[in-house]
């Protein structure tokens, strides 16, 4: 018999909660019963020693979630006891506005839906701690797909680790969408036997005799240890796109191969496809789940690209894929991307915990889908109150439009790429507003864009870039380069696609950082940028701000050539814009300001430089401590670009620096995020308290 322990550590419910539990148990099941439209709905009880022949009835309950779901009819709950289901649930049918159909965990319990089933076969001893595991004993039940059911026979698009495989041409080296798990800890696949034998929490899939060698970890016994291979491709996600009006709420996912989206938009088996999807769908609430141990994706909600399923399906448009909402889930610890979609209206994401994600380390040519968050053509989007942590890339990635989104009020901290990063959108200012948030210590800079316009930056605390260098894969040819890093803000443009101008910059706190600006030329594909009402540390006295000649320019100039053009608008002397690197120009606030006159209606003429600003995240409490030495003066807001103003229901004529209003000198302690606490790596949480589900997002 299957236990639910394993070596995490759940995070515990106080017992002050208790009679909470209960209340909400019995409100949820008084408002089913009340709820209907046509028909009285239902509610379909699931539970581990139920039968599907049952009536699924509370007192004769189901034994998989799927047979509810095949039941289930608008305004119906499917409710889930505690629990290990191991299955792919796909619901055949959506809701509507008023009787949605709600797939609701048993509040307060660990209930588990795993894309993985347990190796109960016979151990086969290789060497030492190495064993084998035959899979022509598994069942790989998820058969929908153009190539195979077994994730371990399906060979990633993409390598991961930064390497180059048999996608880019290297043949012996191979990687597939399998994943391995020994009493609950997720162990590496090498693509070399040899690489295995070397390593321990490890394993290797031999093509030719269908089977997993594994290399055991020291802590963990062969023959005593529960070994998990993943079985199925997905873990809830119907098969039938565009489904409407689906609430799902409570659960704890984990462990499904599914793909690495490369060229997603023209690859039909690469289409991106999350543990948990909504397939093209509309109005879904997805709500206090964790989604985690993904071989690529946690979360997708947009159109999803080409399909990727054998059973026909239409491709929805954009404006079809509406009013979706991901609200207070932890999304962690997913191969690729924690939370993704390409092509949807009206996204709400907030108060989730993403972190940990793409820890497969894609990283190069055609491994550009990795992120906490990532979106294309999603428009009015709202991204707002969520911790986004320590992810092995970027933090949030708007990518190919991004018009009418908004950012505001997270913690977007510790990540190893950039912070935010902003490519391909063509448009006039205010286009997407940034605000409120606290963008500190990501890796290569805070905010990046390239071939990107029209982001209004306001009111942010920026900090913590310190210069690194890295290899860098060119976008187009794949050679690496040298690339530094250390940039709080790094715009340029590096293709012939779009613009990159129009960004605004007003009220944000911008300290601690290496270089403070790093913008290209506002010429040729460049353009003008606005500069309002920032707060500087004492840095500013130094060169800290850089102009780079990437602008796309038809005949680009020599270096000492557009040293002198930079000299010439500043009116200053090449000194004064010349520094360590031969390649940009770098100069102080004063010389900064000069510049931006010549170029700009807005130039950062009211700047403050202040002579300290001490900034640091603290996990455990949520806290941003915030060390100032004097008090920062209050900002005019009149200039303004009236559109920014329409469009943002922005009403306050001014406005102190930074997200937390007027700040006192000496030290400050600041919560911009109370949503659900962080969590260690490994650690499994749960919601402290589960909600009654809403009738709309």
């Amino acid at each position: 018999m299957e236990s639910n322990s394993n070596h995490f550590q759940f995070r515990g419910i106080p017992s002050s909660f208790a009679l909470a539990r209960k209340r909400i148990r019995y409100t949820l099941l008084f408002c089913i019963l009340l709820s209907s439209e046509i028909v009285v709905a239902k509610t379909f009880y699931i539970a581990k020693d139920g039968r599907d022949n049952n009536s699924g009835l509370i007192t004769s309950p189901f034994f998989t979630i799927q047979k509810g779901a095949d039941l289930a009819q608008p305004g119906d709950t499917i409710f889930v006891s505690e629990g290990i289901y191991r299955e792919r649930v796909s619901p055949p049918r959506g809701g509507t506005e008023n009787a949605p159909i709600v797939y609701m965990a048993e509040p307060g319990k660990r209930i588990y839906i795993k894309g993985s089933d347990v190796y109960n076969g016979k151990l086969q001893k290789v060497v030492n701690n190495i064993y084998g595991c035959n899979l022509s004993i598994m069942h790989f039940t998820d058969d929908v797909y153009f190539d195979s059911a077994n994730p371990f026979k399906v060979g990633v698009a993409s390598t991961p680790f930064e390497r180059d495989g048999t996608p880019e041409g290297v043949k012996e080296v191979v990687y597939n969408l399998g994943q391995v798990f020994v009493d609950g800890m997720m162990y590496q696949q090498y693509p070399l036997k040899e690489e295995m034998l070397l390593n321990k929490a490890s394993w290797w899939y031999n093509l030719t005799t269908n089977q997993v060698l594994i290399n055991f970890d020291v802590n963990h016994q062969p023959n005593h240890s529960q070994i998990e291979l993943t079985t199925r491709r997905r873990i809830f996600a119907p098969h039938v796109r565009g489904l409407g009006y689906i609430h799902v709420i409570g659960f704890i996912m984990e462990h499904c191969g599914n793909q690495y989206p490369r060229n997603f938009w023209e690859k039909r088996e690469n289409g991106q496809a999350g543990a948990l999807g909504t397939r093209s769908g509309n109005h879904w609430l997805i709500k206090n789940n964790v989604v985690r141990y993904a071989a690529n994706i946690g979360i997708d909600c947009g159109t999803e690209g080409v399909n990727n399923e054998i059973k026909p399906q239409r491709i929805y448009k954009t404006e079809e894929v509406l009013n979706n909402c991901i609200e207070n889930n932890y999304v962690i610890d997913n191969g690729c991307t924690g939370i993704t979609g390409c092509g949807s209206t009206n996204l709400i994401v907030r108060g989730n915990v993403v972190m940990y994600n793409n820890n497969q380390m894609y990283r190069g040519k055609k491994r550009w889908e990795s992120a906490g968050i990532k979106f294309h053509d999603n428009r009015n989007c709202y991204i707002s109150e969520n911790l986004i942590a320590n992810n092995f890339s970027y933090g949030i990635w708007f990518d190919n439009q991004y018009l009418n989104a908004r950012v505001s009020r997270n913690i977007i901290v510790d990540n190893s790429r950039s912070g935010i990063f902003l490519e391909m959108g063509d448009y006039d200012f205010g286009a997407v507003m940034i605000d409120h948030n606290s963008i500190l210590n990501n890796l290569e800079n805070q905010i990046y864009m390239h071939d990107a316009s029209g982001a209004l930056y306001t009111n942010n605390l920026i900090s913590g870039s310190r210069k690194i260098i890295m290899d860098e894969a060119n976008v187009h040819t794949g050679i690496k380069n040298s690339e530094q890093y250390g940039q709080a803000i790094y715009i340029r443009q590096v293709g012939p696609r779009t613009k990159t101008y129009h960004n605004a910059f007003y009220n944000n706190i911008i300290c601690n950082s290496d270089i403070f600006y790093d913008i290209n030329y506002p010429m040729w594909r460049g353009g003008e940028q606005r500069f309002l009402g920032n707060v500087y540390d004492n840095g500013a006295t130094e060169k800290k701000f850089f102009i780079n000649p990437t602008s796309d320019s038809p005949q680009p100039m020599s270096d000492s050539l557009f040293m002198e053009r930079v000299a010439y608008d500043t009116g200053f002397g090449k000194d004064k814009v010349s520094g360590k690197d031969s390649k940009k120009a770098e100069m102080d606030l004063e010389s900064w300001q000069k510049f931006w006159k010549s170029h700009s209606m807005h130039y950062d003429g009211d700047a403050q430089i202040v002579e300290r600003i001490g900034v640091q995240y603290l996990p455990d409490t949520q806290l941003v401590f915030l060390y100032i030495k004097e008090k920062l003066s209050e900002r005019d807001n009149s200039n303004w670009n009236f559109n920014f103003k329409m469009r943002y229901n922005l009403t306050e004529e001014k406005s102190f620096p930074g997200p937390f209003g007027e700040i006192q000198t000496g030290s400050n302690y600041y919560k911009i995020y109370s949503g659900l606490p962080s969590v260690k790596r490994g650690e499994l949480p749960i919601p402290e308290l589960f909600y009654i589900p809403e009738a709309n997002p």
